[in-house]
């Protein structure tokens, strides 16, 4: 029983050794690829250039930015295909703007008004006199329309 533990320590260290001289071999492979770097570019102007970053893609410090940051207006969480919602705001590192889709210059109470309408709109539509078909009347299970 002894030998078989001490042939097993040795399976596992021959097999760290081989799989170390593997990542060396893989590490000195890869050195060659060179990527170059500009160490002076701003974030500002990267991150003008590329719709997600850090800050609009945590949802965490999205609604931070809503309920603990008060005083300007909160980061728009990024999700991919709905740039065109994104607005840059410099004070919390968001610089993006997608320039080809424009920018939405729908204020508060525009959203507002739509929503009011909506929610007027909602108990209308739905009524029962409003479905195609229907009178306005409620069926009971024993009467017909010709009788």
């Amino acid at each position: 029983r002894d030998t078989i533990v001490v042939i097993m320590l040795m399976v596992v260290g021959l097999h760290m050794y081989l799989h170390r001289l593997v990542l060396q071999a893989l590490r000195a492979y890869t050195a060659g690829e060179v990527i170059d770097h500009d160490r002076d570019l701003d974030y500002s102007a990267t991150s003008a250039k590329i719709a997600s970053n850090w800050f609009n893609a945590n949802p965490v410090f999205c609604l931070r930015s809503k309920y603990i940051f008060e005083g300007f207006e909160p980061c728009v969480k990024f999700k991919g295909g709905k740039e065109y919602l994104l607005e840059p705001n410099p004070k919390l590192g968001c610089y993006y703007e997608n320039r080809e889709a424009g920018t939405m210059n729908i204020g508060k109470d525009e959203w507002d008004r739509v929503a009011k309408s909506i929610k007027n709109f909602l108990p209308e539509a739905l009524s029962p006199s409003r479905r195609p078909g229907t009178s306005g009347r409620h069926r009971t299970s024993g009467s017909s329309r010709n009788g």
